[in-house]
């Protein structure tokens, strides 16, 4: 029996309370209205695959059309993280664009915002982008921080000299330290420091101690903790996997 006050409700509204909520997506565009991900990969980024062509891209809002960042403001996709989540033209919190003018890859999220940060990568170039943890080391300029893996938003504002990922609900950070390079020859920084920390998730400091770097150590691969082994292994042979299944799947 519908209770009387209930009753009295238009039916429309009781339909549309009864409705589910959908996500609110947005998605990519380029400058002839073609969503982002249905353009041939050739046409989108050079034979060298090292970066997007020349084209910009627009975020509409998918239900009203509103543009919510133009062509104008001179963004392209980012190719690294295209490379790696090819399906993610469209969204419902945050992506990855290429800024055109200053050549850095920026997050925005889902209503053309800037969220004040860039990506951290792997010593392999790939972007993190995921968390087992839910928290995303990002950067600001020569700062690292955490981000919101799903909504975007910042969670522990960027101010260290280093981060590692959160595993088990804490991070090694470090406010100070030196960047190296693993070897003389390759440009992959190496940052190690003498004064690691833990923080838990909220970004308070933990008392437990945490290993120290040899900062006259000569072989310095073996000090790289930017970023641990696990998670280089996992995405690179996540993207790599690929390649190797479409190639033995033409064999």
């Amino acid at each position: 029996m519908i209770d009387e006050k209930m009753s009295q409700i238009p039916l429309f509204l009781l339909l549309l309370l009864a409705m589910p909520t959908w996500a609110h997506t947005v998605c990519l565009y380029d400058e002839h209205s073609r969503r982002t991900d249905r353009i041939e990969y050739e046409s989108r980024f050079t034979a060298d695959r090292a970066a997007p062509n020349e084209y910009h891209v627009q975020m509409k809002d998918v239900q009203t059309g509103k543009i919510l960042l133009p062509l104008s403001a001179n963004y392209t996709e980012s190719f690294w993280f295209f490379n790696s989540h090819p399906e993610k033209a469209c969204f419902s919190h945050r992506t990855w664009l290429r800024n055109n003018r200053t050549n850095k890859i920026e997050a925005f999220d889902a209503k053309g915002n800037y969220l004040g940060y860039e990506p951290m990568t792997t010593g392999d170039g790939y972007l993190i982008d995921e968390s087992d943890d839910g928290f995303l080391p990002i950067r600001n300029g020569n700062k690292f921080g955490f981000a919101d893996v799903k909504t975007g938003q910042l969670r522990i504002y960027p101010q260290y000299f280093a981060v590692n990922p959160f595993e088990n609900g804490r991070a090694k950070v470090s406010y100070s330290g030196v960047v190296k390079s693993h070897s003389n020859t390759d440009w992959i920084p190496v940052y190690l420091s003498d004064q690691w920390f833990y923080i838990d998730q909220q970004g308070n400091r933990l008392p437990e101690s945490a290993p120290q770097d040899d900062l006259n150590q000569p072989h310095l691969y073996s000090q790289y903790d930017m970023v641990g082994e696990g998670w280089r292994q996992r995405l690179l042979w996540g993207d790599w996997g690929k390649h190797i299944r479409h190639f033995w799947a033409e064999k």
